[in-house]
């Protein structure tokens, strides 16, 4: 078995954008969560700020936002309005679509993220006391590394 190197000649199509000039690897890792229950831990590198999280599925993310809301809204209809709206497309991407062809990863062009947390030089994380829930583009990763980071404050 040859072991690849940056010299040989081959063809690894996971290392190569796709036509759209995405990562294809980021964009299969993005879709394996997108289609599953399953949680990876990245780390973004997203103009400049690192964001770091566990990607989840749009489902998980929508979920989470209607949770959210449901504990925040105390009454307040346009919130609680704004919680059932999500629970509703959470719903929607946990159903296959009738007629779905097989999965292709070149339909991903969106990431999502729970516990996300904002890093950049010299500053503490945001939000310091917990993680976000965020959604982005695929178009806008400037790169990627596995797993979270983690900010250690002195006296906590």
């Amino acid at each position: 078995m040859k072991t690849p190197s940056h010299n040989d000649d081959h063809d690894d199509e996971a290392a190569l954008p796709d036509p759209q000039g995405l990562d294809k690897f980021l964009r299969i890792l993005t879709g394996a969560a997108d289609r599953s229950d399953s949680e990876i831990a990245l780390t973004l590198n997203v103009g400049g700020v690192l964001i770091s999280g566990k990607v989840c599925s749009p489902a998980a993310y929508f979920e989470g936002l209607a949770q959210g809301l449901e504990a925040a809204a105390d009454g307040n209809m346009a919130m609680g309005g704004f919680a059932t709206m999500f629970k509703e497309w959470a719903e929607d991407f946990r159903q296959p679509l009738d007629g779905e062809p097989d999965w292709d990863s070149r339909k991903v062009t969106m990431i999502h993220m729970k516990d996300a947390q904002f890093f950049t030089p010299g500053q503490a994380p945001l939000p310091n006391n917990q993680g976000v829930y965020w959604r982005g583009r695929l178009s806008s990763v400037d790169g990627f590394s596995w797993g979270r980071l983690r900010a250690e404050v002195a006296g906590v």
